[in-house]
């Protein structure tokens, strides 16, 4: 079989849309049987697996079928669309719930008039660190001190019990806890 493969994406997937290009232009047409995953692997120069990844993604997108290890087969409703248009048709119109009648009649609320698309003087978006505002040169000096500090097992993996000075803090904190919890149980009663 011979499959153009522009070498820009993972074999795979190349050879996954050669494949689907075929099926829809009816280059293969409904019922032709694909070459088994040895022989396009052997042909391609490429391992079996590789073509046995394509082939699971025609089948789960219905361009293709099995027929349990002895075929796999170019599904007969795909390739009669091949070369036709998709029909548009009308959307359907939404169905919504009591509250989203409600929120669509009082849709004026959502979007007051004075809305403006301007650039906001401060903007208040979270994922764009203020990087200009950023000191970087006393944030190169306290890494570089610490990082001069840095003893060998200060560097490896902790303790799987945890880092030992917060563990100890830890107690303290809850043997004072338990201790007042005991002289309310004790006042209580």
């Amino acid at each position: 079989m011979l499959l153009s493969l522009p070498g820009n994406d993972v074999l795979y997937r190349e050879i996954y849309r050669a494949l689907k290009a075929a099926i829809d232009s009816g280059k293969l047409a409904a019922g032709a049987r694909l070459p088994s995953t040895r022989i396009l692997a052997s042909d391609l120069k490429v391992s079996r697996n590789t073509i046995l990844r394509a082939y699971e993604q025609l089948l789960a997108e219905g361009y293709v079928v099995a027929r349990g290890r002895s075929a796999t087969l170019v599904a007969e409703t795909l390739s009669r669309r091949a070369g036709r248009r998709p029909v548009k048709t009308a959307p359907r119109p939404v169905r919504l719930s009591a509250y989203g009648r409600r929120v669509a009649r009082h849709r004026r609320l959502l979007r007051p008039e004075g809305f403006s698309t301007a650039s906001p003087r401060i903007d208040f978006r979270y994922g764009d660190p203020a990087v200009a505002d950023f000191p970087q040169a006393a944030w190169r000096r306290l890494m570089a001190a610490r990082a001069h500090n840095l003893s060998i097992p200060s560097i490896g993996y902790a303790s799987p019990n945890g880092y030992e000075p917060l563990r100890k803090q830890l107690a303290r904190y809850l043997r004072a806890l338990a201790a007042c919890l005991a002289m309310r149980i004790r006042s209580w009663s």
